[in-house]
């Protein structure tokens, strides 16, 4: 398994996901990013706000 790190970005204040989620494949983890993303995108259009999604395989190297 390979661990992944769901960083936050709002405005200008990256929130490191220094805890990351184990998964078998790439395309499990992007699908758990995408759904995530999803969620996160509708709570902004209610709220009017919201963070920039990334993700990575390390605390550096971001994923798109």
């Amino acid at each position: 398994m390979t661990k992944y790190f769901f960083h936050l970005r709002t405005d200008d204040v990256l929130e490191l996901d220094e805890v990351g989620a184990e998964f078998d494949t790439d395309d499990l983890a992007m699908l758990e990013a995408s759904n995530a993303a999803r969620e996160m995108v509708l709570d902004a259009v209610v709220s009017g706000g919201g963070p920039l999604f990334s993700s990575s395989k390390s605390l550096a190297k971001t994923v798109r």
